[in-house]
């Protein structure tokens, strides 16, 4: 799971299923949108969450579909958080390394300072991603 922004990809726009199996087929693949208000799928991660030609649109939700009502793999809202919910979150432990990671780099790119929320499951101070929050401090 990575989180991205459409305007880092020289497509502009989310990548497709069929783009995402053929880099990964063999396990499910969800990119995460920078807002985290849509996700799209590979074919291994759509089939994990039940998203098939015949699954209706969950309320508050779209899945991106072709005309035949095949999912193409970008899922929105309600529909993006259906799919994160089939496939396995990094560990707390992972999330750690990587925002430390992350926020050592941010100097050498002339950035000072960073608001970011990192929640998981377990949202907010009080939860489990409350840990996270020293880290970006």
């Amino acid at each position: 799971m990575r989180r991205r922004r459409d305007e880092d990809l020289a497509e502009g726009r989310l990548p497709t299923r069929a783009e995402l199996d053929v880099a990964c087929v063999d396990r499910p693949v969800v990119v995460v949108e920078h807002d985290g208000h849509s996700a799209v799928g590979n074919g291994a991660a759509l089939a994990a969450a039940g998203i098939v030609a015949g699954t209706p649109d969950p309320a508050g939700g779209r899945i991106a579909r072709d005309a035949s009502g095949a999912p193409l793999g970008p899922c929105f809202e309600a529909a993006a958080q259906r799919l994160l919910g089939a496939v396995p979150s990094p560990s707390l432990d992972r999330m750690r390394e990587i925002a430390r990671r992350t926020f050592a780099r941010l100097p050498t790119h002339g950035i000072t300072s960073a608001g970011v929320i990192l929640q998981t499951d377990d949202e907010g101070p009080a939860g489990a991603a409350g840990s996270l929050e020293a880290i970006a401090m």
